[in-house]
């Protein structure tokens, strides 16, 4: 047997309530009150109620601050207010201030009631369904992250162990050989893992709340100086043509370097992968006169179709799908990139055509900014096929 929703009918008139629960009592549970002092004394000693209808006119009290107060006290309540008046006024206070979600003008058919309870009713479900999910996708977001936290604890120092005894270990190896190469790839191979669980804990940090910024001064010159060594071994190994273009003088910014850098690092670390042997990436750096940081990193290489370009920036899809499994990764460097330039207040676009390269921009905030000129002037670089 379904369950009847609670609904509660608020008017100083008795024989007006009487009519309209008999009305309402064949669907509803439905309870009276005759002031607003006693329709609070119901709602807080019983259960929610569903559905709240109130006149708008009674002795000693303002059915609109009634219908508001309940907004805060019980929000999931749908609000339904009477009224014989016909002034603008009120209607636009009644659904800016008290989210009214129906007027029923006094007097009013036995139809025009029930069938605005019902809607109520409809309505109060949906929010209740809705705030469910949310909470279960809360639930399961936390659950995640500490899934990551927990996975973080027991990777983490074997995985320094095997990294650190593998450093060793090649220092101990003189000259190549077999044995030096297997050390090379297991201390290779550790730090590669090392990576993936860091960016897992952190997308999982960042969609719980729990990464907090640090921003600091931070000199531009040395900020991108660090990205550009973090990506040269990569460059080398593909013999990758870096283009650098910056401003020629020295500007100090406010930034959170650590979480700015994992940015950085990792467009270009995907620019460098998803480029052709021997290929060219740009790095292009400007500070506008609003202390907006624009940061674009171009490259020459596979491409993404344009119906991929939004998938890619959704967890563990990789932009490698698009060919094969080649380029290897578990795509979550364009989601954890995306994520914490959004954390920082900021924005992400990506530009991309099939086989002619990829154009990825970021933009944050880079607030007590401070340089030694004006507006700084870019030392442009030829980046070939650019136009």
């Amino acid at each position: 047997m379904a369950i009847k929703q609670r609904v509660l009918l608020v008017d100083d008139e008795p024989h007006i309530l009487f009519a309209m629960s008999r009305r309402l009592s064949r669907k509803f549970d439905v309870s009276l009150a005759t002031s607003v002092k006693d329709a609070m004394k119901k709602i807080d000693d019983s259960e929610p109620f569903t559905v709240v209808v109130s006149d708008m006119h009674m002795p000693g009290a303002n059915g609109l601050d009634f219908l508001e107060t309940l907004k805060i006290r019980t929000p999931l309540a749908t609000r339904i207010m009477l009224t014989g008046s016909t002034e603008p006024d009120i209607a636009v206070d009644a659904v800016n201030q008290a989210e009214v979600f129906r007027f029923i003008r006094k007097p009013c058919t036995g139809d025009q009631l029930s069938t605005a309870v019902e809607d109520g009713v409809l309505v109060s479900l949906r929010q209740k369904d809705m705030l469910n999910a949310s909470k279960k996708a809360k639930e399961t977001l936390q659950h995640t992250t500490d899934i990551f936290s927990t996975m973080s604890h027991e990777l983490r120092t074997p995985l320094n162990h095997i990294i650190g005894f593998a450093e060793i270990l090649e220092q101990q190896l003189d000259g190549e050989g077999a044995s030096r190469d297997y050390v090379s790839t297991i201390r290779e191979s550790g730090i590669n893992l090392n990576g993936i669980v860091n960016s897992l804990m952190d997308y999982g940090a960042v969609q719980s709340g729990q990464y907090k910024l640090d921003r600091r001064p931070e000199s531009l010159r040395d900020f991108i100086s660090g990205c550009i060594e973090r990506i040269r071994p990569e460059c080398d190994a593909k013999a990758i043509r870096l283009y650098v273009d910056e401003p020629q003088e020295d500007i100090e910014l406010s930034i959170d370097s650590q979480a700015l850098s994992v940015c950085i690092y990792n467009l270009l670390s995907n620019a460098v992968k998803f480029s052709h042997h021997e290929g060219s990436v740009l790095l292009e750096v400007t500070v506008d006169e609003f202390g907006l940081l624009n940061i674009l990193v171009s490259d020459k290489g596979v491409g993404i179709e344009p119906e991929w370009q939004e998938r890619v920036m959704q967890p563990f899809v990789k932009e490698a799908d698009v060919f094969d499994a080649t380029f290897g990764g578990i795509g979550m460097g364009l989601p954890l990139t995306r994520a914490l330039v959004n954390l920082q207040g900021g924005r992400i676009e990506l530009d991309s055509c099939l086989d002619e390269g990829t154009n990825v921009r970021i933009t944050v905030p880079s607030a007590s900014v401070s340089m030694s000129g004006q507006r700084p002037v870019e030392n442009v670089i030829a980046f070939p096929g650019r136009e």
